[in-house]
């Protein structure tokens, strides 16, 4: 299974969430950490350690590649004497013939890096997009309820709050419910001694996620061409996210007609 999409987006994690659903061990593999100073030792390097994870995965494992298009850079250049040629087809041949219960799964930014026969080899490709509305909603719910214990807002702060950060990834979400929470804790440290300040509560608006949201720059504008070019070609893959049913969802508008 491939993994694709933007960075910051959780294809990560998604990696991790399926070890803990099936209930199965992860190894976690850097592809371009495979490649030692010789051809021989990068062979040998991967050999050992696909034998280590068909000898752990008698009874279910995740196999686990960590931005697996960065290790083909140059794929098709000989600068390497042609090592990652060799590394990529004993790859696939183990991927073809292994016996073992193991699950391989990539993460990639930029699929068209990656080898098309080796891409074949991967029974699907699901694309991991920006978070819709409802998404987005879900995302802040579950990162404020680590730092505001009972917080929620109106439905027209939630409209606000989702409108403005329509382009962030969730990593980015992530980021601005956490430094929203030490802006918040800063301001108690004015306020209340050292005995006062653990007992008490980190009060907060929309109005301060804003102010957090207007300070930095979304990947998604800071690299919307990059972006842009991997969500373009997006349609090659399954999406990973179901349509938006939530209340959040935007009301498609009429342009002609009634």
């Amino acid at each position: 299974m491939i993994i694709w999409g933007p960075p910051g987006t959780g294809k990560s994690l998604s990696a991790k969430l399926a070890a803990k659903k099936m209930g199965v061990p992860m190894v976690a593999a850097d592809w371009a950490g495979l490649r030692g100073k010789t051809a021989y030792e990068s062979r040998k390097n991967l050999r050992e350690f696909l034998q280590f994870c068909d000898a752990n995965g008698e009874y279910g494992l995740i196999l686990y590649f960590d931005d697996f298009d960065k290790g083909f850079a140059g794929f098709d250049s000989d600068n390497d004497g042609g090592v990652s040629r060799q590394l990529a087809g004993k790859l696939l041949t183990w991927m073809q013939e292994r016996t073992s219960q193991v699950l391989v799964m990539a993460t990639v930014n930029k699929l068209e890096f990656l080898p098309p026969e080796l891409v074949r080899r991967f029974d699907e490709i699901i694309f991991v997009d920006l978070p819709h509305a409802g998404a987005r909603y879900e995302i802040f719910k579950l990162h404020l309820a680590k730092y505001f214990t009972g917080l929620d807002f109106s439905e027209k702060d939630w409209l606000r709050l989702l409108r403005e950060t329509k382009l962030l990834t969730p990593a980015e979400i992530a980021l601005m419910v956490r430094k929203t929470a030490e802006n918040a804790f800063y301001r108690n440290t004015q306020e209340y001694s050292g005995e006062e300040l653990g007992e008490k509560p980190l009060t907060v608006t929309v109005r301060d996620f804003l102010s957090v949201r207007s300070h930095f720059t979304p990947s998604m504008v800071r690299e919307e061409d990059k972006i842009v070019e991997i969500r373009n070609k997006a349609v090659y893959a399954r999406p990973a996210a179901s349509p938006d049913t939530s209340r959040w969802a935007k009301e498609p508008e009429v342009l002609f007609g009634d």
